[in-house]
């Protein structure tokens, strides 16, 4: 948000294309006043919003940058390039593929789309090669993500009850089951429910949903199914962040709790092995051998010292290599260096 505010008082405006969520449409207009929003379909291709975006384009005097943020909002913003031959930037957050044999057909698309795109902004360096790896042209440029330091934080006692705190969505690369199944591992290994509790966060991770009634039934009182939230943060200070991604670009909500003092544990994808390190801030672990999350858990909570150490290094490896304003400013010079520094509008 703070990148946004920055472009904006160099002359440049905003219409955010998405999908018309309050939470999230509240959070920019705080960011960005003045901000305009084009309504388009959640996970669903349509021609008439795309029809929608072409009228504004055609409308709008001065150069236009698009900058599309995932595998949805870029088959938008492809169509678009071809169609109105506008500047498109996309970035990816990890390179979206299925299971066996249209893995590669995936990843050729996504490649292709790089192709198609005035710039791909990767979102971390593991990333980027995932993607190379399928087609090597197109250009393309690491900015890792960044967060906001908090104002204020709790240090979690991990001598009375352990919070682990699972970000994402209940579907295939998220993979929430995987977590289910790590949090039901340590209640058995704790034998006792009130030590660790469970917290998940995000789209169809509610009481009311499948998964949720599946987590609550395993789980019991150990589980709290949030689902969306406005801010996941206000809840309380997690000892850890799960993530049991299948793929990443790198999650935000890892390096948001990362800063906040919340320990890592995450599988050993892209995006994630570029900011957990092994046994200096955090835990990176095979999706073949959970198992061993579940042991560094355990062994980690009964090792105070040890805790500490990993905490303050998580805190210290985001500070130092992902903030905000260091992604702003990066962002802004490819905008900004695209709009050839003349007002124009971003999309």
């Amino acid at each position: 948000m703070r990148q946004i505010a920055a472009l904006s008082h160099s002359g440049c405006s905003y219409v955010f294309a998405c999908p018309n969520v309050p939470v999230f449409r509240a959070r920019v207009s705080a960011s960005v006043p003045g901000v305009s929003f084009v309504d388009m379909p959640h996970r669903s291709l349509s021609f008439v919003h795309i029809w929608t975006m072409l009228k504004l384009i055609h409308e709008t005097r001065g150069p236009i940058v698009v900058h599309s943020h995932g595998r949805g909002a870029g088959a938008y913003s492809k169509i678009i390039c071809l169609a109105a031959r506008c500047v498109v930037i996309h970035t990816p957050h990890g390179c979206h593929f299925a299971a066996g044999a249209h893995r590669w057909f995936q990843r050729l698309v996504e490649g292709v789309g790089i192709l198609l795109s005035g710039c791909t902004l990767f979102v971390s360096k593991s990333e980027q090669i995932e993607f190379m790896g399928t087609l090597k042209y197109g250009a393309t440029m690491v900015i890792p993500n960044g967060v906001a330091p908090p104002l204020s934080s709790v240090v979690a006692d991990v001598t009375r009850r352990v919070d682990v705190y699972f970000v994402g969505r209940d579907n295939w690369q998220k993979d929430p089951v995987l977590a289910l199944f790590i949090a039901r591992q340590l209640i058995q290994r704790c034998g006792n429910e009130s030590r660790f509790r469970f917290h998940f966060f995000g789209e169809g991770l509610d009481a009311t949903s499948d998964f949720g009634r599946t987590a609550i039934k395993a789980l019991g009182s150990a589980v709290v199914m949030h689902g969306i939230v406005a801010d996941v943060w206000s809840w309380g200070s997690p000892a850890f962040i799960l993530n049991t991604s299948r793929w990443e670009g790198m999650s935000l909500a890892l390096l948001e709790g990362m800063v906040r003092g919340a320990v890592p544990v995450a599988t050993d994808v892209s995006g994630n092995r570029d900011v957990v390190r092994r046994g200096a801030n955090g835990f990176l672990f095979s999706r073949d051998a959970p198992d061993s999350a579940v042991d560094w858990i355990w062994e980690c909570v009964r090792d105070q010292q040890c805790y500490e150490m990993l905490r303050r290094s998580a805190i210290a490896q985001v500070l130092q290599n992902h903030s905000i304003e260091r992604v702003a400013a990066n962002v802004e010079k490819v905008y900004t260096g695209l709009l050839s520094l003349q007002v124009g509008r971003i999309m």
